[in-house]
């Protein structure tokens, strides 16, 4: 009995560090994508041009027959 708690506690761990590794991945691509978008403005902005940074697009599409 000890053995098969002490085995689901092993996989719970693993799981964790796995969970948190992912998390840690993401945290670092986005904060490398927010200093993208930072470069890029300054990069536009002593150029004398204008970034425009992008949005997210939604299009809600509806048909009607008839």
């Amino acid at each position: 009995m000890h053995a098969i708690v002490f085995q689901k506690r092993s996989e719970y761990h693993k799981k964790r560090k796995e969970i948190f590794k992912r998390a840690e991945k993401y945290v670092k691509e986005y904060h490398s994508r927010e200093r993208d978008e930072i470069r890029l403005a300054r990069q536009a902005r002593n150029r004398g041009n204008y970034y425009i940074p992008g949005e997210a697009r939604l299009a809600f599409v509806i048909r009607i027959r008839g």
